[in-house]
């Protein structure tokens, strides 16, 4: 399903297509309540039929919730709005193609290293 800009989407007013895959589409688009930039997801049909498949993806969100790291999405919202299943989540700057950068390092480089920060996140025990 696409979503064309203008389109709202509960408080969220999409903005444009971030990108598109076997897990869905996201958009950016702007969080008309809080006058913010969020990223939404939507949930592929196929998914959010599936009662388990979808309840584990419910899980996962509540458990990335719960974390606090700058490489990490925030999640916002899972949500559904007219029969569409999404998930509205914060954008880590080095989601941004135009995030600055301090040193000549390549993009893969960053995300990889942020990457390898949010996981160490993950794998630390709840204090």
């Amino acid at each position: 399903m696409h979503l064309a800009p203008g389109t709202r989407l509960g408080r969220y007013e999409i903005r444009s297509l971030l990108g598109a895959g076997g897990m869905g589409e996201v958009y950016l688009a702007h969080d008309a309540t809080l006058r913010r930039s969020v990223a939404i997801k939507l949930v592929p049909g196929d998914l959010a039929e599936d009662k388990d498949r979808f309840r584990r993806l419910e899980q996962e969100a509540y458990a990335a919730s719960s974390l606090n790291h700058p490489n990490i999405l925030t999640i916002h919202e899972v949500g559904v709005q007219d029969g569409i299943h999404f998930i509205a989540t914060g954008r880590p700057a080095l989601c941004r193609p135009d995030a600055p950068s301090r040193t000549p390092i390549s993009r893969e480089t960053r995300r990889d290293s942020a990457m390898t920060a949010a996981l160490h996140v993950t794998q630390r025990p709840s204090a």
